[in-house]
């Protein structure tokens, strides 16, 4: 008797299971084998997406500074010029080195970073550096500006955004 009810039981499965009807295979929900690439389909088209800049694209700046001055008990500072997203920004810090990030941008958009030794001694043998890397949307950040040099009082860099 066990035999006849999984005879039955498998033959009832296997006609469901094979039925033309059936978009979908319900036992293992998978997408049926005919499926066919849909060019307006969303999931399709993210890959697109990542690398085709739009007008909607927002941009992001990313300035850093390496600038250690003075010398054992002296004091020192620098001022730091930049392009923020409301304009033109200059800050003093103290600090040897500077990170900030900005936005966002507007494709076109001008980008420059300054920074001037005020007071404090030049290091002999130090290499300074100021850096602006940009980054479009979600993507990763790309150096697009960076200017080093050793024994200097200013450094800059400048990009104008156009990818």
């Amino acid at each position: 008797m066990k035999h006849i009810v999984y005879l039955i039981s498998f033959l009832t499965l296997a006609i469901i299971g094979c039925s033309p009807e059936e978009e979908e295979n319900p036992f293992t929900n998978s997408p049926p084998l005919t499926e066919e690439y849909d060019p307006t389909n969303k999931e399709d088209k993210d890959e697109e997406n990542i690398t085709q800049p739009s007008e909607d694209s927002r941009y992001y700046a990313k300035y850093e500074v390496y600038m250690p001055l003075g010398y054992s008990g002296q004091t020192s500072s620098r001022i730091i010029s930049f392009m923020s997203e409301n304009g033109g920004k200059t800050i003093k810090t103290s600090n040897s080195s500077w990170e900030g990030t900005y936005g966002p941008f507007k494709k076109g958009s001008k980008l420059y970073l300054k920074v001037e030794a005020e007071i404090g001694g030049i290091r002999k043998n130090v290499e300074y550096y100021v850096r602006l890397s940009v980054s479009r949307d979600k993507e990763p950040f790309v150096i697009k500006g960076e200017q080093r040099q050793i024994e200097t009082s200013s450094l800059s860099t400048s990009y104008t955004i156009d990818f």
